[in-house]
């Protein structure tokens, strides 16, 4: 039964987490900075289970570029307008924000959904990484195109800002990543015994992460 609320039914601790976060009392802001750790656990379990050659692979391969170009093109530029063009209708003072939220690349979690519905590990990690990369150029040239925002002055512009989320993502996701492939080379019949536990060990650490992640932010 844990393994199956680990695995394929990790909705269902999910959307528990997700109540949690919203019902628990307390102040819970003293524990946002396990943010970014469990942020990086879940990076360090999936990528746990894939090496650099799987990395270098996915980006070898024949019409590998072009579906990355694609599906970065995709979801950072052209998916964005769905849920914009939706609450502009419907709700327009939010739709700022859900363009916003949008344009963001892929959260940290979509290797471990990768490895969970068997999808391609490598290319997941290489659409992750390339998203945060471009997103500091792509987000803020839609947000100049729809006239949402405005620059003031003695103020960090949006590039800059934008910017500097993306090497947080990048740090976010080397650090594991890298802590991972040297766990790998240094201990691989260990990491080969304990493979059927990464995915699991993933979820356990998305669980907690949605309920802090509300919890930590939520209005008093």
């Amino acid at each position: 039964m844990l393994a199956r609320l680990l695995g394929s039914a990790f909705w269902i601790p999910a959307y528990i987490a997700l109540i949690a976060g919203f019902v628990l009392p307390g102040d819970f802001s003293a524990l946002k900075p396990l943010v970014p750790v469990l942020l990086g656990g879940i990076l360090f379990c999936s990528s746990l289970k894939v090496s650099l050659g799987q990395v270098r692979a996915a980006f070898l391969e024949p019409g590998a570029l072009p579906r990355l170009s694609a599906l970065i093109v995709l979801k950072l530029l052209l998916l964005p307008l769905i849920p914009y063009a939706a609450t502009l209708a419907l709700a327009p003072e939010w739709a700022p924000g859900m363009l916003l939220v949008g344009m963001m690349p892929g959260g940290l979690s979509s290797l471990a959904f990768a490895d969970l519905y068997g999808g391609e590990r490598g290319l997941a990690l290489l659409l992750l990484l390339g998203g945060s990369l471009i997103c500091p150029l792509t987000a803020p040239a839609m947000l100049h195109l729809f006239g949402i925002g405005q620059h003031v002055p003695g103020q960090p512009s949006e590039a800059a800002l934008f910017a500097l989320q993306a090497l947080y993502i990048v740090l976010l996701l080397g650090t594991p990543f890298t802590l991972a492939q040297v766990i790998r080379g240094v201990a691989p019949r260990l990491v080969e015994r304990n493979l059927h536990r990464l995915s699991p060990a993933a979820i356990a650490c998305l669980c907690p992460l949605i309920t802090l992640s509300i919890a930590c932010n939520r209005q008093a």
